[in-house]
């Protein structure tokens, strides 16, 4: 997103690190800031009581619940389910796994040193940056890669 077409982050600044970064290392980022701000937020807080928090959990399950839970269901439940886990089972089986199958085709990597010569002519024009934080979060460095669709079906 711009706001006007000459308006640009300062380059190395957290907007312009934020705004360059690839998704996969800001999903990691995120990720990390998420149990950093659990593992937090529960030393700060006071254990609960037990009474409160009884039964929510299966390690907090009491003999009762287990058997609440045990009459809640009959044979005819557990035979639904195997008829479920058979009936994927023989999907699998019978295509042998071929339609989950998708082929991922790389694009050829051009040779080093046309890289180093396509950056260092990036950079003299001002449309890329290559500095070592740019090269890192730029996404545009990396070849992606591209699904085919299967050539026969069965």
């Amino acid at each position: 997103m711009t706001l006007s077409k000459d308006f640009h982050y300062a380059e190395g600044s957290f907007l312009w690190i934020v705004n360059n970064i690839n998704f996969q290392y800001f999903s990691i980022l995120i990720t990390l800031v998420s149990a950093i701000v659990m593992v937090v937020v529960s030393y700060m807080t006071a254990q609960p009581e037990y009474e409160k928090i009884k039964s929510l959990t299966y390690g907090t399950a009491t003999d009762e619940d287990r058997a609440k839970t045990r009459a809640s269901w009959h044979w005819r439940d557990v035979l639904a389910s195997c008829v479920v886990l058979a009936c994927i089972l023989g999907r699998i089986c019978i295509s042998e796994g071929d339609s989950m199958k998708v082929r991922v085709r790389f694009a050829r990597a051009p040779p080093a040193s046309s890289i180093s010569a396509g950056r260092a002519r990036r950079s003299s024009t001002g449309s890329t940056p290559a500095t070592p934080a740019a090269l890192l979060f730029s996404g545009s460095r990396t070849p992606m890669p591209r699904a085919t669709p299967r050539s026969r079906w069965r």
